[in-house]
């Protein structure tokens, strides 16, 4: 069989007590993790270790696969894993604040006018893209409030080409919606444009930090067939408030599937 071993860590600014009350009452796992295996076999673990700041929580899993399915062990570990470390930032947060700093809205199928925006594109590994995005926006800002402000109309975005977890590769674009299509010739920049669609909605209310869950509500809903995938359009996240001016607790992030 294929052996499986999972183990994320955080550190929460709160003593071991604090923490074990949570972990230790079933009543409150609801409040912060996420699905976890369907194997009552496997072997779930804590450790909690007192730290000058807080508490070092460590989360492990032991389990195995049948033989016929070891060529699932680096998906099953990469996915399971991203579900631990969702886990453990809802914990944090539980802990530290007494109550989630975020809420999940579903708004369903909503329309999506067509789009012409100004963007750019970038290839990067999922353990630096969020850096790099960041970077993307930096610079993209100023150079649209410079050259482009009287023809900006909308809300920045991302859309997301490729997201592979197991061979770490993203692929997305930035953009700022315009009025109508112009030509660039900044070799950086480029112009294209959005289809009038459907897409479905899950908002976040909160913290980018929490965004990994909007995400999985919409994989939920889509593996459960709620709505039919536009296959053509990638999906996109929408930014409905500045970060730069608006406190972490209200910010607006609406991911987008586009459907059918």
């Amino acid at each position: 069989m294929a052996q499986l071993f999972i183990r994320k860590t955080i550190l929460i600014e709160k003593n071991c007590s604090a923490v074990y009350k949570k972990i230790n009452d079933f009543h409150h796992w609801f409040d912060w993790s996420p699905w976890l295996i369907a194997d009552p076999k496997a072997k779930v673990t804590f450790y909690l270790n007192p730290k000058d700041r807080g508490t070092e929580v460590v989360w492990t899993m032991k389990s195995s696969l049948p033989f016929y399915l070891f060529w699932m062990k680096k998906q099953m570990e990469v996915f399971v894993g991203m579900d631990y470390e969702r886990g453990l930032v809802l914990l944090k947060s539980l802990v530290e604040n007494g109550s989630q700093q975020f809420k999940l809205n579903f708004n369903g199928i909503i329309p999506f006018e067509a789009t012409h925006y100004f963007g750019t594109r970038r290839k990067s590994s999922f353990s630096q893209f969020k850096n790099e995005m960041a970077k993307d926006f930096k610079d993209l800002i100023p150079y649209m409030n410079e050259h482009y402000k009287e023809i900006c109309c909308g809300k920045p975005f991302s859309i997301y080409h490729q997201f592979d977890i197991i061979k770490n590769k993203v692929d997305y674009t930035i953009g700022f919606p315009i009025k109508y299509h112009i030509i660039t010739s900044d070799k950086n920049y480029f112009v294209n444009s959005l289809p009038k669609m459907n897409v479905h909605c899950v908002e976040l209310a909160g913290s980018y930090n929490y965004l990994p869950n909007a995400w999985a509500a919409q994989m939920m809903y889509h593996r459960s067939k709620q709505f039919k995938p536009l296959k053509k359009v990638p999906p996109l996240e929408v930014y409905e408030n500045n970060p730069m001016d608006t406190p972490e607790s209200k910010l607006i992030t609406k991911v987008l599937y586009p459907a059918q």
